[in-house]
């Protein structure tokens, strides 16, 4: 008899591996007072093309965008040569706080609100699982809390605290993490600065 041999069958997937990243999650803030201020077709318009130019920061600091939410977005910055991937992430946060909010008079009021975590994901592709999606988004929603634009978890810090300026901003316990995690907010650097900086 001839024996065979089987073969497992294509499902078009990539492998799913774990991996170290840096996510960011960056909304709006209060994009349904943006909306009611300019009108459903002006502020729709408004809120796409900051949401472009978050995309454009993201790209700019080889981020990759995961999804697309709700009034924002979430990216992650894998592990590249030539820099780390928490560094990379806090330049794009940078550039994303100096987009100003749809409608202000003030250039220095940010249309967004970040979160930013460091951390090892599962996954293949965009199709991510991990703690620090979810300590993201914790971020995010504690930043009005706060008072903060962006708050930074206790890993992506530890891995890049000399690439920004940083302030404590204390122990948080949020929902669905254990523990309490000592948190940092990312300094927004003013605009003149980062084109200093960038030149």
């Amino acid at each position: 008899s001839t024996s065979r041999i089987a073969i497992p069958a294509f499902t078009g997937r990539a492998p799913r591996t774990t991996f170290e990243v840096t996510i960011l999650r960056a909304d709006f803030k209060d994009s349904t007072m943006i909306v009611s201020a300019l009108g459903a077709d002006a502020g729709g318009s408004a809120l796409e093309l900051a949401l472009a130019k978050a995309r454009h920061c993201i790209a700019e600091a080889q981020g990759v965008i995961v999804r697309t939410e709700g009034d924002g977005l979430v990216a992650m910055f894998p592990a590249r040569p030539g820099g780390s991937h928490a560094e990379r992430a806090f330049r794009a946060t940078q550039c994303i706080l100096l987009i100003p909010r749809p409608g202000s008079d003030s250039v220095a009021e940010t249309a967004f609100r970040c979160g930013l975590e460091s951390g090892m994901v599962h996954g293949s592709g965009v199709e991510i699982h991990g703690l620090p999606l979810h300590i993201a988004a914790r971020l995010q929603a504690l930043c009005a809390q706060t008072g903060r634009d962006a708050l930074v978890g206790p890993t992506a810090y530890g891995l890049a605290s000399h690439a920004s300026e940083l302030e404590a901003v204390g122990d948080y316990a949020l929902k669905g993490i254990r523990g309490r995690l000592h948190l940092y907010a990312l300094v927004k650097k003013d605009r003149n600065a980062r084109e200093k900086t960038d030149a």
